[in-house]
This record gives C-alpha cells, structure tokens and sequence, in this order.
C-alpha cells in the first residue's frame, strides 16, 4: 500500500493486557464490565480497547518501512487520524480519493 491507498482496517489490535495473578483482580472485573475479554493467555487476560474501528474505510497518509515492516498512518473519513498501522491490519480497498467510492 502507498499514501493515498484506501484501506479498510481488519484488526485495530491495540490490545491492554492484565496478569491472571489474583492481585489484579479488581482491574480485570473493571476491563470485563464494558469490554469482553479479546483473548484469554496461559498468564494474561488481553482486552482490545479500539475494536469499534475494525471496518472502518480509511486513507493511507503517511508511510514508514524499517526492517522490511511498513507501518502506516491513516486518516478517517472525518478527518481524525491515527498511527501506526501495519499491513496485517489493514486491507487495501483500491487507491484513490476515500470520498469517491460508492
């Protein structure tokens, strides 16, 4: 994908995790009152605070590739944006102007 690409975001993956030590217990209940518990591990509980962003149609404007990874960032239809992205989690719709696909 390059600037000006649009993509649609697949996996935010912005993930907040907590040990499943007794001892966060409290915060665990609080994660879990609003949000569901995104993956359960062998020594953690992981939540995914911005999952309400998979689908979201985007525009690539910014492009940084270091070791072969390239991360992006994009910029919603309502002008906000956000960084970094990476390829695993987006899906190139086509290239072009976000505001012309119907």
């Amino acid at each position: 994908m390059q600037i000006g690409d649009r993509a649609r975001i697949v996996n935010y993956g912005h993930l907040v995790f907590f040990s499943k030590d007794p001892r966060h217990a409290e915060q665990v209940e609080r994660y879990t009152a609003y949000l569901p518990i995104y993956k359960e591990g062998e020594s953690f509980y992981y939540f995914d605070i911005r999952s309400e962003l998979v689908g979201e149609e985007v525009k690539i404007v910014n492009k940084v590739t270091s070791g072969g990874v390239s991360k992006y960032a994009v910029e919603f239809n309502t002008g906000n944006r956000i960084s970094w992205l990476h390829d695993d989690q987006l899906e190139q719709i086509d290239n072009g102007d976000l505001g012309k696909r119907t």
